[in-house]
């Protein structure tokens, strides 16, 4: 391509926008993992949001996670992190944080939402969830960090 052609087309811009989940788990005989499940389209999400503009994002998680269940949740450790396909309006990147309740009864966690519901799956029903993003199991990661005392 010449170098005249490249100037005049318009950039493109591309953003990437970062989301941050928990994977939140209870023991009670069996092992769960809970999620929110669209109302609508009834697939499932690990609890979590967009990170916005000025926010960390260990406090944006905390944030979302207030916003959605109502909850507060302890230490945040990192499990994994997950690039969306890329798409036209940009990239989507998943980060994936180990937690647990700290402030309700997890039995009875409700989302605050209309279009979420919180559901608690078995672990053993993952893999036949419709489940976003996608989990990956990183048992004994070495570069897990922690996000304690980070707001």
């Amino acid at each position: 391509m010449s170098d005249r052609r490249r100037a005049t087309r318009p950039p493109t811009e591309l953003t990437t926008v970062v989301y941050a989940h928990a994977v939140i788990a209870r023991l009670l005989g069996e092992e769960f993992l809970l999620t929110l499940r669209h109302r609508e389209q009834r697939w499932h999400m690990l609890p979590g949001g967009a990170i916005h503009s000025g926010e960390t994002v260990c406090g944006g998680l905390r944030a979302r996670l207030r916003e959605v269940l109502g909850a507060e949740v302890g230490d945040l450790t990192f499990h994994t992190a997950i690039e969306d396909e890329p798409r036209p309006e940009g990239n989507h990147v998943n980060l994936v944080f180990d937690t647990s309740l700290v402030s309700a009864d997890d039995a009875e966690v409700v989302s605050r939402s209309d279009l979420w519901e919180a559901v608690w799956i078995r672990w053993d029903d993952i893999e036949a969830t419709d489940l976003y993003p996608p989990l990956v199991f990183c048992a004994g990661n070495p570069l897990a960090i922690s996000c304690e005392g980070v707001e």
